[in-house]
């Protein structure tokens, strides 16, 4: 950004910072000025539309709270009717004598017509209501008592209109009291029940019956006491009556899901019945949601209202539930499901919804708001509402008299807030076009101050351009005009254009005297420089030279070490083989001094045989002469008849032990002579190997002999060797001296040729420096114009021609003096 302000003019510069002049300040105020109106224009209108839901809560809470209290004042009004009192009474005696007429054939017949109303019509649509989810018609059956059944019989089950249209029958086909008075006073309480929307009118006895209702749902004749209804609303309503110990009195409850209503969410009102100070039984209102939504809904007029197209208003009750139904569920069902979908809400929650049409008793409410109503606190805020969508809320607790509810009035934030989004717009499109006139006129303004401001700049600029790109005049000055910052700028310019004259004329004398010497200077550089190259060139051809000759004494030296090395070698390997011929001389000797060893055990051996032999040959003898004296001593004995028996037995064994003896002697020869030939083939093969052990012998100190002489020889080559190597050594030390010395003179050559080049380079570019100063010079005009190129120039001319006129004369003197030197020559 730095680098594109520079690059402007003075006069872009001076334009652009009018203009910022005149924007940035406009921006500014426009800014400041959006800033306060939106903010005291969004103060103004979160007020309205705080005092607008304000006064649509406020009313909207009278009207509930007058509406209920109406209500409240009906039910106890219409209890202290005489037509009701007179009611209540007549119909619950016959309705308590009505059973007693009936046979229990036709009871039964009635049961049976009773549970198929109940299994197939009643159920069917509880069923369709509640998600397939059955009212469980059989335990209500049971726990509704068995007087209950003949009346249901008469004005439900058998009754020609459909289902939710039995309200319309006055008296049925069957003539009884409890008919003939039905058909009395029900055209009464059915015209009060649809005057003022009531869903349903009870009159129930102080035993708990339900002896009439205006709807004939599955309440009717039940008992609240004991019945299947004894624990809902409609039981809640009677026992509050019955305890409240007095007439003009009411008692209220709560929305809460109703079997016979379908699970639909009802809520009851009631009030006691008095005869004089006899209580005869309990009216009961269900209480009319539809009127409680038209109250709520505003008719379905949001409009005009003042809520818009999101607002609305509805009731809350403890469990925060809602008790009365939401706008988005009214006028855009399905994407108020989806909504409730998207947000994660039971998937049942949502169906029940969709299927009974209501949010009553279904849709949660937990915000901020419901919060800190049911805490007693009436406010306003803005919070996310049930959809999880920003809202402008007003909030109050209800004055009603048995239930603690609460009333929200709301409407999207977006919506309320849409007058500021049009005024922010309609603001910043003011600002915008503030903005751009004073963009335009700061623009105007700018450029024409510029071009004011910059002429006599221009005018400066012109000169200095023609002194910088014309020829160099300077010998021009800016004119001077007045006494502002430009004039004084023209002041220093012409002084500095005086400095810059006197200085360019100072230096045209210095490069005058400059381009002369630098050329002799590089001529002179040069011819040293071809000298020093020459002189590198004979050297390089000196070291060439003793580098070859080095490099063959290198040669022949590593020869040598190959040749000392393998003498070393070869007499190690003879002094090695001397050693083994040592000690094979010694074990040939030890093998002989063995071998006569064993010819002399051998020998020993032998004559140990011989007189085994001997020692055999003598006990064979004995052997003999044993054997005769036996056979002699038998002989005897045999003589001697039975008294020598004895001494025959004894002849006998030792005659049989000298022929033992006789056997083991011979055995003993037998191996006394193998021994004996063995041993004589053993000495003869010792003497052959002492024979050869000596000739061996012989033949080791021979080859010892041989070897020593062989080992002198090895010496004296490795002596001769050594001694050449030394030589060789002493010379290649000498090699290595005068390279040294060479390399000196190599790098003092090189330092030589490189200090001439870098002089010569030095010289030439003095040279171009100079020429190029001149040509330089050449383009100005100074006023001091007194230099001399041209004179300079004529007197290096003249001492050029000088000098080739005295070579040509010389030339010529040494021509002549040659041919008089000839003629002398052929004269002689």
């Amino acid at each position: 950004m730095g680098n594109i302000w520079m690059k402007l003019s003075i006069r872009s510069k001076v334009g652009l910072l009018g203009t910022f002049l005149a924007f940035v300040p406009t921006l500014i105020v426009s800014i400041v000025l959006s800033t306060i109106s939106l903010d005291q224009g969004s103060k103004a209108l979160r007020e309205a539309a705080q005092q607008k839901l304000t006064a649509v809560r406020d009313a909207t809470a009278q009207s509930i709270e007058n509406y209920f209290k109406q209500i409240d004042d009906q039910v106890v009004t219409f209890s202290d009717n005489l037509m009701v009192i007179d009611a209540m009474k007549a119909l619950d005696t016959a309705f308590t004598d009505y059973n007693k007429s009936l046979s229990a054939d036709e009871l039964a017949k009635r049961t049976s017509s009773v549970q198929q109303y109940y299994e197939q019509q009643f159920d069917a649509k509880f069923q369709g209501m509640n998600e397939g989810k059955s009212a469980n018609p059989d335990a209500i059956l049971q726990q509704t008592a068995q007087q209950s059944v003949p009346l249901q019989y008469l004005f439900i089950s058998n009754n020609p209109a459909p289902l939710g249209q039995k309200d319309g029958m006055d008296k049925p086909a069957e003539d009884n009291p409890y008919s003939q008075l039905h058909a009395k006073y029900h055209p009464v309480l059915h015209e009060y029940q649809q005057h003022f929307g009531y869903y349903d009118i009870f009159l129930v006895n102080p035993a708990g019956d339900v002896v009439y209702t205006v709807f004939k749902e599955l309440d009717f004749t039940t008992n609240l006491k004991n019945g299947p209804y004894a624990n809902t609303g409609l039981g809640e309503a009677f026992k509050g009556a019955m305890a409240l110990g007095g007439k003009d009195k009411f008692y209220i409850t709560d929305f809460k899901p109703y079997v016979p209503s379908y699970n639909a969410p009802a809520a009851f009102v009631s009030s006691p019945i008095y005869d004089g100070n006899t209580l005869v039984g309990v009216l009961i209102f269900q209480m009319p949601v539809e009127r409680i939504n038209a109250v709520m809904t505003h008719n379905h007029e949001w409009k005009t209202t003042g809520l818009g197209d999101s607002g609305e208003t509805y009731l809350v009750g403890p469990d925060k539930l809602m008790r009365s139904d939401g706008r988005f569920l009214i006028e855009d069902k399905s994407g108020y499901l989806n909504a409730l979908r998207s947000l994660g809400v039971a998937s049942a929650t949502v169906d029940e919804i969709d299927q009974k049409e209501t949010t009553i008793g279904l849709q949660t409410v937990d915000t901020k708001g419901v919060n800190e109503a049911l805490g007693g606190n009436a406010g306003f805020g803005i919070f996310p509402d049930y959809r999880h969508v920003p809202v402008l809320s007003a909030y109050k607790p209800l004055n009603l008299n048995g239930l603690n509810w609460v009333v929200m009035s709301e409407i999207d934030e977006s919506e309320a807030f849409a007058p500021i989004v049009a005024l922010r717009h309609t603001i910043l499109l003011d600002a915008v076009i503030a903005c751009l006139c004073a963009l335009v006129a700061g623009t105007l303004m700018g450029w024409l101050f510029a071009g004011v401001m910059t002429r006599p700049l221009k005018l400066m600029i012109t000169t200095v351009n023609d002194i910088a790109q014309g020829e160099g005049d300077l010998t021009q000055r800016l004119p001077v005009k007045g006494t502002d910052e430009i004039a004084q700028l023209s002041q220093g310019i012409n002084a500095f254009i005086t400095h810059v004259d006197d200085t360019f004329s100072a230096v045209l004398k210095s490069v005058v005297r400059l381009v002369p010497i630098s050329q002799d200077l590089a001529d002179v550089n040069t011819h040293l420089v071809q000298s020093t190259h020459e002189q590198k060139q004979q050297a390089d051809a000196v070291n060439h030279c003793l580098l070859e000759t080095n490099e063959s004494t290198r040669t022949v030296d590593n020869e040598l070490s190959g040749i000392s090395e393998a003498t070393s070698a070869g007499n190690t390997v003879v002094e090695a083989s001397q050693q083994v011929v040592g000690d094979v001389s010694k074990a040939m000797a030890g093998l002989s001094n063995n071998i006569e060893q064993a010819v002399q055990a051998i020998a020993n051996l032998k004559g140990d045989t011989d007189r085994i032999a001997t020692v055999i040959d003598v006990i064979n003898g004995i052997a003999e002469q044993t054997n005769l004296l036996a056979l002699n001593a038998a002989i005897e004995a045999a003589r001697a008849g039975e008294a020598g028996r004895g001494f025959a037995v004894v002849a006998d064994e030792v005659r049989s032990l000298a022929s033992k003896t006789r056997q083991s002697t011979n055995e003993v020869t037998e191996m006394v002579t193998a021994i004996q030939s063995g041993t004589r083939n053993v000495v003869t093969l010792m003497e052959s190997g002492k024979a050869n052990a000596d000739k061996s012998n012989a033949q080791v100190n021979e080859a010892t002999a041989k070897l020593r002489s062989v080992t002198e020889a090895m010496y004296l080559i490795s002596e001769r060797v050594d001694r050449i190597a030394q030589a060789i050594e002493q010379q290649q030390h000498n090699f290595v001296q005068v390279t040294d010395r060479y390399e000196q003179m190599n790098a003092s050559f090189e330092s030589s040729q490189l200090s001439s080049a870098q002089a010569s380079t030095v010289g030439h570019d003095v040279k171009k420096l100079g020429d190029k100063l001149m040509d330089m010079i050449k383009r100005f005009k100074v006023t001091d114009d007194n230099w001399s190129t041209q004179r300079r120039n004529k007197l290096r001319a003249e001492e050029e021609e000088a000098k080739r006129v005295a070579a040509a004369n010389k030339a010529r003197k040494a021509s002549v003096d040659s041919r008089q030197k000839g003629k002398a020559k052929s004269t002689a």
